[in-house]
């Protein structure tokens, strides 16, 4: 059975392993899907010229044809939210955010640093590419500690205050 078909099959990626670009995404996808913590997507990643790779997960991908499909019923939320996230992102923004992600979740380098490195390693992209996969990569993985989201609130609070002074003062006047 191929966690890995089904995986594709619910995002609407229909994979062809006679095409570079599919075996480039596929490759950036199953990593994504592997850091946010999906259940039996185990590839040992490595970095690599194009991001991260996996040699066991290309040996997968070409034995996919014909394998039965089958997600549980916990796969479906970072499924969703992938497909939700990264829906129409292009090759080397895959790339982007997959060597993003290596740098500061894999390798826990601080976000400044993992995007200093990201863009030093992707000359090859363009700027919009590596600033739409970081993004993209960190809206993905990044989950705020407790102590993260008090200090989100507390430096929020001043433009959440205006907004609902704004909204009153508007229904007063058009109320």
């Amino acid at each position: 059975m191929s966690k890995v078909k089904a995986c594709f099959k619910a995002l609407g990626f229909e994979f062809n392993d006679d095409k570079f670009e599919d075996r480039l995404k596929a490759q950036k996808i199953v990593y994504l899907l592997q850091l946010k913590g999906l259940k039996g997507l185990d590839f040992p990643f490595k970095p690599y010229l194009r991001g991260p790779y996996s040699p066991g997960l290309t040996r997968e991908l070409y034995g996919l044809e014909g394998k039965d499909e089958t997600l549980a019923q916990t796969d479906t939320k970072p499924l969703e939210e992938f497909k939700e996230i990264f829906q129409n992102l292009d090759a080397g923004e895959l790339e982007a955010a997959a060597t993003y992600a290596l740098h500061a979740f894999t390798e826990q380098l601080s976000a400044v640093e993992a995007t200093r490195k990201t863009r030093e390693e992707k000359r090859s992209l363009t700027q919009t590419q590596l600033t739409l996969g970081i993004n993209k990569a960190k809206e993905y993985l990044f989950e705020p500690t407790r102590e993260e989201l008090e200090e989100m609130k507390r430096e929020f609070a001043p433009w959440q205050a205006a907004s609902i002074q704004a909204l009153r003062d508007w229904e007063a006047r058009n109320g």
